[in-house]
């Protein structure tokens, strides 16, 4: 009997006390597994590719110093062509979230903040580590959940940015011609894949959204040939006011946002267009070329980067005389400048300065005259549906 009971007073016997013990070390170590199994499973490039305003800086910081100055690179219209400043920032930000993803993905640390480190990883990366550039548009897909036309933007800037390190490097830094030519075929085989994407992505937009559109009443009612005179009658429904407004003394505010609203909607209304952002970019130069030239070139838009340029068209001439009475009347009302000089904006608000947000302005006219919450990048598609429709019915 003593054998089979505990000498703490034969309460529990040995066997069971025994077996007690080892089954709580167990659940300890057991617990123990469970709490670092996350920790341990966290990925590190998760952490890195979560890049700050800050970071960005700094890295643009260290591309605008020598012995990197990939900055100065893309602001060379020789080299690399006219593009705007939100295309230079775009295509930095873009290297420097790769740049950081694959140091994390090889290293499983953060790339330190110093131009030899970051120089002397260019160079294994772009020269040894070149099919990284799948996994990091893998990654773009799945996990950023980034559409083709940002991946298209990253492609462009990789590209850009492999012939400015093969080209403008010293030759101990650059790239040997096999690894150049390696990389040049992966950026041309993903955009291939890429333009294909966009181009279905396009093709699906144009057939469904522009239906929820007009029944959500946001474009006017099919035909969309429809829709264009109609656009163009409600321009000139407020030609009456908006030449009496031209001639009054004192311009109130709401008067001078409803003439910038209709002179952009006008544009829109007669002549195929790009983007908003071009307009927003037009300075005092470029209005002799649109009344004498009936047309000006912008470089300042969001596809700068593909595109190069975007042309602006005032063909007709209700949109030239539009533009010449508030180049005459109206701006020098609100402009807080004695002088205007060339660079100086065309379009600004009401207190003088330069207004970067001409959309809302569209889309005030087009619910006052129309009843629609219309936007430039609606009617954008309209007119290309159109100009499909008569290219398929070959007019």
């Amino acid at each position: 009997m003593g054998r089979e009971f505990l000498h703490n007073r034969g309460k529990v016997p040995r066997s069971k006390l025994k077996a007690l013990r080892k089954s709580r070390t167990i659940k300890k170590l057991h617990v123990k597994k469970t709490n670092l199994k996350p920790r341990l499973s966290l990925p590190v490039t998760k952490k890195i590719i979560t890049l700050d305003i800050k970071i960005v800086k700094r890295f643009i910081v260290i591309f605008s110093r020598d012995p990197l100055n990939f900055n100065k690179f893309l602001h060379n219209e020789s080299v690399s062509g006219n593009k705007g400043e939100k295309c230079i920032t775009t295509y930095i930000s873009c290297m420097c979230k790769y740049i950081m993803w694959s140091y994390g993905e090889k290293k499983k640390r953060q790339l330190p903040m110093e131009p030899s480190k970051v120089e002397s990883w260019l160079q294994r990366l772009l020269e040894h580590h070149s099919s990284l550039i799948l996994d990091y548009c893998t990654y773009m897909r799945e996990v950023n959940r980034v559409g083709p036309d940002s991946e298209k933007t990253f492609l462009l800037a990789l590209g850009e940015f492999v012939r400015w390190f093969h080209l403008f490097r010293n030759v101990s830094a650059g790239l040997t011609p096999n690894g150049a030519t390696r990389l040049a075929h992966i950026q041309s085989i993903l955009s291939i894949k890429v333009n294909r994407r966009i181009k279905a992505k396009n093709t699906k937009k144009n057939t469904t959204l522009l239906q929820n559109n007009i029944e959500n009443r946001r474009l006017p009612e099919a035909p969309m040939a429809t829709g264009i005179s109609k656009m163009q009658q409600a321009v000139e429904n407020h030609l009456d006011w908006a030449r009496q407004l031209l001639r009054q003394a004192v311009v109130v505010k709401e008067d001078f946002c409803n003439y910038i609203g209709l002179l952009v909607f006008a544009a829109y209304a007669y002549s195929p267009q790009g983007r908003i952002g071009g307009f927003n970019a037009l300075t005092i130069e470029h209005v002799p070329m649109l009344l004498r030239a009936k047309r000006a070139f912008s470089t300042d838009f969001k596809t700068a980067g593909t595109y190069m340029v975007q042309m602006i068209c005032f063909q007709k001439p209700i949109c030239r005389e539009l533009l010449q009475g508030y180049v005459d009347v109206l701006r020098p009302k609100f402009a807080v400048e004695e002088r205007v000089f060339p660079k100086h904006p065309l379009f600004i608000n009401s207190e003088g300065k330069h207004d970067k947000n001409l959309g809302r302005h569209f889309k005030s006219f087009a619910r006052k005259s129309m009843g629609l919450e219309m936007t430039t990048n609606l009617v954008r598609s309209m007119v290309e549906t159109i100009a499909h429709e008569r290219h398929e019915k070959s007019e």
